[in-house]
């Protein structure tokens, strides 16, 4: 299940950036590597991976920055530091459903 926010926000940012989950054979990948007991953390983690594992070229290094610091809450993307925190989004945070 992913229901935090930061759940939310890398599959957000996956879906528009790097063409969904349902690109490049990532669903069944993360599905492959996902294990029961794993904290939210670990599952955005693995899905951070399976993303940057499907990118060649120049700019894997900027998804696999961009995707890890969505997925852990805080990190470097383009030599500036960010905490998601400072901006409203918290790992633990589940939005509330309508």
């Amino acid at each position: 299940e992913l229901a935090e926010e930061l759940d939310l926000l890398l599959m957000f940012d996956i879906a528009v950036q790097n063409g969904g989950m349902g690109s490049k054979g990532r669903l069944q990948a993360a599905k492959d590597k996902l294990r029961t007991g794993m904290s939210p953390a670990e599952k955005r983690a693995v899905i951070a991976q399976v993303v940057v594992d499907t990118i060649d070229g120049p700019f894997k290094d900027d998804v696999r920055a961009r995707k890890t610091c969505i997925a852990t809450g805080a990190g470097t993307v383009h030599r500036s530091r960010y905490d998601l925190a400072a901006w409203g989004l918290q790992s633990g945070f589940r939005p509330k459903t309508v």
